[in-house]
């Protein structure tokens, strides 16, 4: 008998103390908005990226997503090619939330790390940026990075060779890295299967290559033996800032020095130091490699 009312009290405890937890949580979750924290990305409008197999598959995405009153993960495909507003961050438990509205008023938060990325999930595509591509269609470009999945798509059997022009002809949101932004121009194939380049967004002066060029980067002007090369991707001394841009791409570091005899300019590339490439341009020509 005595065994039976310490359970029954044991039980009555617990119950008691589902319920506070259950009222502090849900206290929390209806009071919300009114903890979320400003930032920079407050206020624009979202697209969740439909997402290759690969990506829809990684434990990170599924894991880092779930609803705002609730602390279980939800499957990304539950999102994937919802629309909504950013609308700051929530610090809960000591761990920093995204969120995010969706159109139908639904609250969503994604588990980040501000000190790793300052940017959005590569998932997301900011709607600004999407408009900004849809600027594109119709016009040409000019290819330059296609040898990589990440950045170049073809279902198409034509062969792109790099500096083609092809003209645009939509838009399509798709992520199938964990880097970049999650938009794609669709380009002429002349047949039914489709063939995309990953959106540079505003023209990269720093770092990584472009993906193509809005206007043919390789000038009437220039010497045959020098854009031969440049298809190439191929240097030789004498090549200008701007030729050699185009045949290897934006350096990682860039340090100038200033003398009686003129401006000079050494470009690093690569990352690691058994990788590392110097090159020095002396008013605006290479001059060493």
């Amino acid at each position: 008998m005595r065994r039976n009312n310490i359970l029954k009290i044991s039980n009555l405890s617990f119950f008691v103390i589902f319920l506070i937890l259950s009222s502090c949580f849900k206290y929390n979750s209806s009071n919300i908005k009114s903890l979320i924290i400003n930032t920079q990305f407050s206020g624009d409008r979202i697209v969740f990226a439909d997402l290759s197999k690969d990506l829809l598959n990684q434990e990170i995405i599924n894991k880092n997503w779930s609803r705002m009153s609730s602390k279980k993960s939800m499957s990304y495909f539950r999102l994937r090619n919802k629309s909504g507003k950013i609308k700051g961050d929530f610090i809960h438990n000591a761990e920093r939330y995204l969120i995010v509205q969706t159109d139908d008023g639904k609250l969503f938060k994604w588990k980040y790390n501000p000190m790793a990325t300052k940017s959005l999930p590569s998932h997301l595509a900011a709607s600004s940026v999407i408009n900004e591509a849809k600027l594109f269609i119709g016009k040409n470009i000019w290819l330059n990075e296609i040898h990589s999945d990440s950045i170049f798509i073809n279902n198409s059997e034509k062969r792109f060779k790099k500096f083609d022009k092809a003209m645009v002809l939509g838009i399509k949101v798709f992520q199938n890295s964990k880097i970049d932004m999650p938009i794609w121009l669709e380009i002429e194939t002349n047949n039914e299967h489709n063939a995309f380049i990953r959106y540079n967004g505003n023209f990269k002066t720093k770092l990584r290559q472009n993906n193509y060029y809005n206007e043919n980067p390789l000038k009437k002007e220039w010497p045959k033996t020098i854009i031969e090369n440049l298809k190439k991707k191929k240097i030789e001394y004498g090549m200008s800032f701007e030729q050699v841009r185009v045949s290897i791409g934006n350096p990682e570091i860039i340090n100038n020095t200033s003398s009686v005899n003129g401006v000079s300019q050494q470009w690093v590339y690569g990352k690691n130091l058994d990788e590392k490439k110097y090159l020095l341009f002396k008013n605006g020509k290479l001059v060493s490699m």
